[in-house]
């Protein structure tokens, strides 16, 4: 495929007639023939990678649907996230929330911290706690816990399904309700695999796990993460959990070492 630059794509606005590239997460498409993207637009008013790259972003579905177009070519040097507000690219780091299943204790404190952060009512949980036994080995009796919460899929279902475009996902991977748009049809949780999106009832909005965006953009950790007594929820950067599982993991094979 072709690559291009920056400073190419603005050459191609739409103006002539001619071919109509915009580049997403440093693929470069062509949008010319696309009904929703090509056509009704003042093209020559949107500079290719600018401002119609801040529209697609944007919509709903928008990023889905620029997929069915088709694919020209690649970006040169570019940096993956687009800030709407500012019209600039910066770059932002993906977070990830790691949950260590055998530090479990089934005390709840994620569970409740994650229903006072959401303002949920009895009953709907966005956070829920597996558990798994009693089971039986010999003369004793084990059990242990699952953590688990929203997934935020690479391709959410319930994103895609949504007929509002309420269900939607950020570029840091955060999938979220907008609940100003959400009209608690429960499509999203029908289509999940994993049941996740739950009706709060108190409001007939849809509820689930957003990745505590508001807390986290503050620089502050979700609240299921800040309150866990076990370290059985770690937040950071991708590569800073990946390490901090590997160290666990170096630690407990160390023990058992020294244990025989």
């Amino acid at each position: 495929m072709k690559t291009y630059m920056a400073q190419d794509l603005e050459k191609f606005d739409g103006s002539d007639g001619g071919q109509v590239l915009v580049a997403v997460n440093g693929k470069v498409y062509d949008v010319s023939k696309s009904n929703r993207w090509g056509k009704g637009l003042h093209m020559n008013m949107h500079g290719a990678g600018r401002d119609l790259t801040q529209e697609i972003r944007s919509a709903p579905h928008g990023l889905d649907m620029l997929e069915r177009t088709e694919l020209v070519g690649s970006l040169i040097e570019f940096q993956e996230n687009y800030s709407e507000s500012s019209g600039s690219v910066m770059q932002k780091h993906k977070n990830a929330l790691l949950i260590d299943a055998s530090l479990c204790i089934g005390c709840g404190a994620c569970q409740a911290a994650c229903t006072l952060e959401h303002e949920l009512p009895e009953g709907p949980l966005t956070f829920r706690i597996i558990r798994l036994g009693p089971i039986e080995n010999a003369d004793n009796l084990s059990m242990s816990f699952m953590p688990t919460t929203c997934f935020h899929c690479d391709k959410p279902a319930c994103v895609a399904e949504c007929p509002t475009g309420a269900m939607q996902k950020r570029e840091d991977g955060i999938v979220f309700s907008d609940l100003e748009i959400c009209i608690g049809c429960q499509t999203c949780s029908i289509a999940c695999p994993y049941g996740i999106p739950v009706l709060n009832p108190a409001i007939g909005k849809i509820a689930k796990c957003d990745g505590c965006k508001e807390r986290v953009e503050l620089g502050m950790w979700p609240a299921c993460a800040l309150i866990c007594p076990t370290g059985a929820i770690t937040f950071g950067s991708c590569q800073t959990v990946v390490q901090d599982r590997q160290h666990r993991e170096a630690v407990r094979l160390l023990r058992m070492v020294q244990i025989r």
